[in-house]
């Protein structure tokens, strides 16, 4: 019910943005940005409820790890609302910085809680990933994991630092290919590393 709740504010303070954003009516005042951290705040409320409720297949994550992730989330969010305002209507740079912090703070957070992730899933779910499960480096080689979230963490820092130089130099039109290459390479990353090399 209260994800329910959530998730329809969460629609209607976006489509609030949104529609600022169309109409040109908000770019720079203070008004957009509090709709901004509006939606950032709400989305933060539904990940940290629906990451602490118990599913049928996951027990409830603690409730102060929740809420970094929901922290996480609202970084993210915001950081993508403020950019949006920028992009749109060449709002002033101190919007554009604001945006670049807290999309780094919410991709990074969100690696690190990642990385450091337990186990939430109930037994009857573990015996039946077992009959599924396939014979990766990960599930047998820690030190392998661990580094491939240190290569995680610094294919993103590359690609967000070229984003934010290209947006600056040459504009959004070519800086997001910068994203893409970063994605493209974190598969190969992970293709390369999740399964054993045949011998």
């Amino acid at each position: 019910m209260r994800a329910s709740v959530l998730s329809v504010t969460i629609l209607a303070v976006g489509f609030h943005v949104v529609l600022d954003l169309v109409q040109q009516r908000t770019a720079s005042t203070l008004d957009a940005q509090l709709w901004s951290v509006g939606f950032a705040v709400l989305i933060a409320a539904l990940v940290t409820d629906g990451l602490h409720q118990e599913t049928a297949q996951h027990y409830p994550m603690p409730l102060p790890r929740s809420i970094r992730w929901g922290a996480a989330s609202a970084f993210l969010a915001a950081g993508v609302a403020y950019g949006s305002f920028f992009f749109w209507h060449g709002a002033p740079l101190a919007l554009l910085a604001a945006a670049i912090i807290l999309t780094l703070a919410g991709v990074m957070a969100m690696i690190a809680l990642g990385v450091t992730q337990t186990n939430r899933l109930k037994p009857w779910v573990l015996a039946q990933n077992r009959q599924y499960e396939i014979d990766d480096r990960f599930s047998k080689d820690p030190i392998a994991a661990a580094r491939f979230g240190l290569y995680t963490v610094i294919i993103w820092i590359v690609a967000i630092a070229l984003f934010v130089v290209l947006s600056i130099a040459v504009g959004f039109i070519w800086s997001w290919l910068a994203l893409v290459a970063g994605l493209v390479v974190f598969f190969l990353v992970l293709s390369r590393m999740l399964f054993a090399p045949t011998k």
